[in-house]
């Protein structure tokens, strides 16, 4: 017995809308920690001879320095990565929905496939033998 199953709640507009939210979520979070964060380079010498240079990073909004300003720039960058993927891959799945949908449900149904209950039954039933639809 074949059982058709359910459609889901959320139409694919409403998820295509909130794939782009999610999107544009991610972007401005992006936006906010470049804005807040400023790079610094920073020499040490330790003698005449011997001098190093490297960057550091500081978080402004938060008054971080140092490690713990990398740490926030590392969670940044994967929840602005974290939060763009699935913004993308929510609006891609909802595009191939709107668009692919409509011509897979214009296929005819094979015969003897009952439209309420999805049940099978043989192409020479009037009657589904599950729910007693009358059938096509």
């Amino acid at each position: 017995m074949a059982v058709a199953l359910p459609r889901s709640s959320m139409k694919a507009r409403d998820t295509l809308f909130y794939g782009l939210i999610l999107v544009v979520l991610a972007a401005v979070l992006y936006t906010i920690h470049i804005a807040g964060t400023e790079v610094h380079s920073v020499t040490d010498c330790t003698s005449a001879y011997h001098c190093e240079t490297y960057s550091q990073i500081e978080c402004k909004f938060f008054g971080l320095k140092g490690g713990q300003c990398t740490m926030y720039s590392y969670l940044m960058y994967g929840a602005c990565g974290v939060v763009s993927f699935v913004g993308a891959v929510t609006v891609a799945v909802s595009l191939y929905r709107l668009i692919e949908a409509p011509r897979v449900s214009a296929l005819p149904s094979p015969p003897g496939l009952c439209p309420k209950c999805g049940a099978m039954n043989p192409p020479t039933s009037k009657f589904c033998n599950e729910c007693a639809t009358k059938l096509a």
